[in-house]
């Protein structure tokens, strides 16, 4: 009698190596996940900055009065200090911060705190966005800052 086919042991071996495989592969895969997800919300903050950039040169050029030094931040737009014509519509395509600070030094972006929905903190570190805490400076130690439980975007 001819037999074909594969013996209960030879099943249970593909089974166990095919096990062993998904679980190498497994963290692999969600740590893909989460880099591309990490990488995504920096990419919407760096979109949001430079909107942010664009808005203010926009209103500079309307108003050549325009000289903001700080503009606090509702859901995306900026409301600037000292300034009348509040706020200022921030167009951006993707997420936008729920609320936070933008600082400005000679027209340009110094500093930023913003505060998503997702709960995340975002800093530039040597020159990178990335995901954490503002780290202490001799600039900034001393001044106040702003209770960050990871939930605010730092831009220095």
């Amino acid at each position: 009698m001819n037999k074909k086919g594969f013996t209960l042991i030879e099943l249970l071996a593909v089974i166990v190596i095919l096990a062993i495989i998904a679980l190498i592969a497994t963290p692999i895969v969600l740590n893909i996940i989460k880099d591309s997800r990490e990488s995504a919300g920096l990419r919407s903050a760096e979109m949001y900055l430079n909107a942010v950039e664009q808005s203010v040169s926009i209103e500079k050029m309307n108003n050549t009065n325009f000289r903001p030094n700080s503009c606090e931040i509702d859901k995306g737009n900026l409301n600037c200090e000292g300034y009348d014509k509040n706020p200022i519509k921030v167009e951006v395509n993707g997420e936008v911060p729920e609320s936070g600070t933008i600082t400005f030094e000679d027209g340009r972006i110094k500093e930023v705190s913003l505060k998503y929905s997702n709960n995340k903190t975002i800093v530039k570190n040597d020159g990178k966005l990335v995901y954490g805490e503002k780290e202490e400076t001799e600039e900034n130690i001393g001044s106040e800052q702003p209770n960050n439980e990871s939930n605010s975007f730092l831009l220095e």
